[in-house]
């Protein structure tokens, strides 16, 4: 019986330990079942995440074709409009070179004018001065008109005439 005793023993334990061995083999399943589980989660949101990396830098890659676009855009813009500033520049220094050439001009002329209006006011005064004493001298009764014989008749006729030129002349001056 001993051997038939030892054979169920052993029979028992094998059982036992093949027993023992399908219990770890389970729970090597149930962790790697639990593993593959978060790996599967895992590789599913790295999926989703780079999905969304991707289509951001989509997004970014088109946002960036149309920023470059406006930029070309925006720089042939800022090229006209500058050109468009030298133009007008030059159109203003052009006409600030014209002003300050008539404002010289006009500088000069009024220069001229005051001279001239000096000069004529000058004039005018001595022209005055002059008519002043030849009025006077005009006004005044002449000696020679003593010597003259007022009866004969170029005596008369100098008289006359001394006094109608003495009337011409302030009828003259009168207008």
């Amino acid at each position: 019986m001993k051997w038939q005793g030892l054979l169920v023993i052993s029979i028992i334990l094998a059982c036992a330990g093949l027993g023992l061995l399908i219990f770890q083999k389970r729970e090597e399943e149930l962790i790697l079942l639990k593993n593959s589980s978060f790996l599967e989660i895992k590789v599913r949101v790295s999926t989703d995440v780079l999905s969304e990396y991707q289509d951001d830098v989509t997004t970014l890659q088109a946002d960036l074709e149309v920023s470059k676009k406006q930029a070309e855009d925006l720089k042939t813009v800022a090229e006209k409009a500058q050109a468009d500033y030298n133009a007008k520049k030059g159109q203003l220094d052009t006409c600030v070179g014209d002003m300050k050439r008539v404002t010289d001009e006009t500088a000069a002329v009024e220069n001229e004018k005051k001279n001239v209006e000096d000069w004529f006011n000058g004039e005018k005064g001595k022209w005055t001065q002059e008519t002043d004493v030849l009025k006077k001298q005009l006004a005044e009764f002449s000696k020679l008109c003593n010597f003259v014989v007022k009866t004969s008749e170029e005596g008369m006729k100098l008289t006359r005439l001394y006094q109608m030129d003495l009337f011409s002349f302030h009828a003259y001056d009168k207008r």
